[in-house]
């Protein structure tokens, strides 16, 4: 399986490098919000039951919040609302063990995304005014230290988690 390395989950990353189509440094954004990856859920109550339960129907959509301030390319492809690009996030995650320690590990987040907009963030004097991008996501893979935490692809209905394929039977069924 590779390094272990514990129980982590990447929410946000700060500080982090941007390429543009994986070659293309288009610079540092100061904060960028991870896609969650979490199921797409459907109340069932079925009438031999007493009660609800939730139940799975696959993956919600998956959306990426970029802020930062970049260059023209960058800016030009996030105008784009109907090419999908792929961005490349470069970053060092900081976490504590039990004694206080930090412990540094490189993380890297690939995604190709369909952009759906900017905004502002908010104008302070003497700043640059960043701006905030959102983008929707048909791949998502995060890796941490080399070790590919979630390996997601809606179109080819692919859900990798430590390279364990989670749709291997539902793939199967559908002759995929």
């Amino acid at each position: 399986m590779g390094k272990a390395i514990g129980n982590l989950e990447v929410r946000k990353l700060h500080q982090c490098n941007v390429y543009l189509d994986g070659v293309a440094y288009v610079g540092v954004a100061s904060e960028v919000k991870l896609p969650a990856v979490k199921p797409q859920l459907k109340e069932h109550a079925p009438t031999s039951m007493k009660g609800k339960i939730d139940v799975p129907l696959g993956l919600d959509k998956l959306t990426v919040t970029i802020t930062g301030d970049f260059d023209e390319d960058f800016v030009a492809a996030a105008s784009d609302f109907y090419q999908t690009r792929i961005i490349e996030l470069r970053s060092a995650l900081t976490t504590y063990d039990d004694m206080g320690r930090g412990i540094t590990r490189s993380v890297k987040a690939t995604m190709r995304v369909l952009f759906q907009g900017y905004e502002p963030t908010a104008f302070k004097n003497g700043e640059v005014a960043e701006l905030k991008y959102t983008a929707g996501c048909l791949t998502y893979k995060l890796e941490i230290e080399g070790v590919v935490i979630h390996d997601v692809n809606a179109l080819g209905n692919v859900h990798d988690v430590l390279d364990v394929n989670l749709n291997t039977k539902t793939n199967d069924v559908l002759g995929l």
